[in-house]
């Protein structure tokens, strides 16, 4: 890759769960095609939990110079004084825009869409903040980000149980439910039936005779909830199967039946790039249109409903 000698400079903010810093991550290095140098870095204030969940990855990527910002959670003391006070925005903003020339915010209207050589207008340094959703900017040097990320999960353990099963087809199902009803937000984005994962599971059936399933998801009450308990096999609730463990189960197993959710979209897109079969909603969000941003070759979309 050959670019001028003051090529700019491009910074990338990570910021949110697992599944949208690995968007961040793809963005990155498609920022590549411009620059030399892409700086990936985090937010410096996050929710809890959810500080640069990225750091396994610096030592297995060549392609990105990692930074780390010192970061506030929210939820501490010192954290939400900061919001008390209305300062923590500046704080924020301080922290990512001090010596940048540009800064490039996606615009709500940009969402889930591609932009392809827009990011070659820049010729001074600019930092990027946005989730940049869209399954093209993953088409980077023949998918090397999603390799990076498999080799990665290869120091990520889980426990020998979870292990598929001789002669059964593992399949692994994200249900992801927990903060889209805490949050008021199952109207907006939904949260798929539980039908809609048995119907998949059904036509399985006719094709595979025996299917060992496991459940992840961010509901701790899922395991108790009728509706899921039949079908669902071994259910993982969040205190028992960490991000990248739901992550690595997904990318390894024989077959994933994901959520509407960027988490499991991205366990999908691994567990296809391996040789597995995925499949992901056809309708992604409820009353959010996504065109073509998670239409990742490859990927079977399964009609699917939403819990009323």
């Amino acid at each position: 890759m050959n670019h001028p000698f003051n090529a700019p400079k491009m910074r990338v903010i990570t910021s949110h769960g697992l599944g949208n810093q690995l968007f961040q991550f793809s963005f990155a290095h498609f920022l590549r095609k411009f620059s030399d140098t892409v700086i990936f870095e985090n937010s410096p204030i996050f929710p809890v939990g959810h500080s640069f969940m990225l750091e396994r990855l610096e030592s297995r990527c060549p392609h990105l110079t990692f930074h780390k910002n010192f970061t506030i959670s929210h939820t501490s003391i010192l954290g939400r004084a900061l919001f008390k006070y209305k300062i923590a925005d500046l704080y924020q903003d301080y922290t990512i825009r001090k010596g940048r020339d540009n800064f490039l915010n996606e615009e709500l209207n940009e969402n889930f869409r591609f932009f392809g050589d827009r990011f070659s207008i820049f010729q001074t340094n600019t930092t990027h903040v946005g989730f940049w959703q869209h399954w093209q900017y993953l088409n980077y040097e023949n998918y090397v980000v999603a390799h990076e990320i498999l080799e990665a999960l290869k120091t990520v353990s889980i426990p020998r149980f979870l292990r598929s099963k001789s002669g059964r087809k593992k399949v692994v199902i994200h249900v992801r439910r927990g903060d889209y009803l805490s949050r008021g937000l199952d109207q907006v984005f939904g949260v798929v039936s539980p039908a809609s994962y048995v119907r998949v599971l059904d036509n399985l059936l006719s094709e595979f005779t025996n299917l060992d399933v496991t459940t992840i998801t961010d509901d701790s009450k899922l395991a108790g909830n009728e509706k899921y308990s039949k079908r669902f096999g071994i259910i993982l609730s969040p205190d028992s199967c960490n991000a990248w463990q739901g992550l690595k189960l997904m990318a390894d197993a024989d077959i994933v039946i994901a959520a509407n959710s960027t988490y499991s979209w991205w366990g999908g897109v691994l567990n296809f790039i391996s040789g597995g079969k995925s499949f992901i909603p056809r309708t992604f969000f409820q009353k959010i249109e996504t065109f073509d941003a998670f239409d990742f070759p490859g990927l079977i979309k399964y009609e699917n409903g939403f819990e009323k």
